[in-house]
């Protein structure tokens, strides 16, 4: 890497170099995101960015984390007792759904094949769904079930539909019209017969 002392330069260009990228991103789409047509918009030479990166994948690996956190912060919404358990999942997959949508659209494919070779995405969904799993057999609205089995069907459900839908082109509302009816039934069915 083209770095100065093995750090990389941390300054205003290095944020407008990943804020220009992130904007080709969303308006083009991940393919159309390149170093000359980065220094093209900014106006700027080759050493300007490799100063700070020593090829395109860093930067769009940047923006691909911004977007899993983005993604990830769907979960920040603490349950409360007073909220039915299955509508509060069920409205953590929409939410996670929707900001899907917002973030990965023009990224999707990107993302979809980084996230099939990498799995620290996957450890961390899966981890925090078996968390709301347990929490829901301990409280005894889920049947007693594999935590981590489960976790991964529902990664599987949510991860396979977000990338179809977004990848054929299903507009935002349809999808999470159709995502809630197939998450719904997958939530509910894990319901006890006496609840």
């Amino acid at each position: 890497m083209a770095y100065s002392n093995n750090v990389r330069i941390e300054d205003d260009l290095t944020k407008k170099i990943i804020d220009v990228a992130t904007k080709i991103a969303y308006d083009d789409g991940v393919g159309e995101v390149t170093v000359k047509r980065i220094l093209d918009e900014m106006g700027v030479t080759n050493r300007v960015f490799y100063n700070r990166f020593s090829n395109i994948n860093e930067v769009i690996l940047i923006i691909y984390n911004d977007i899993v956190d983005k993604i990830r912060h769907c979960l920040d919404t603490a349950y409360t007792a007073c909220t039915d358990y299955y509508e509060y999942v069920i409205n953590l997959g929409v939410a996670v759904l929707k900001k899907t949508y917002e973030n990965k659209l023009h990224f999707s494919q990107y993302m979809f094949e980084y996230d099939s070779y990498m799995s620290e995405n996957r450890r961390w969904w899966m981890k925090h769904i078996e968390v709301l799993i347990q929490y829901g057999v301990e409280k005894g609205y889920f049947i007693p079930v594999n935590a981590e089995s489960m976790a991964y069907s529902v990664w599987c459900f949510c991860r396979g539909f977000n990338a179809d839908a977004i990848g054929g082109g299903l507009l935002p509302d349809e999808a999470e019209k159709r995502f809630r009816v197939g998450f719904s039934s997958l939530v509910r069915g894990m319901k006890p017969d006496q609840v």
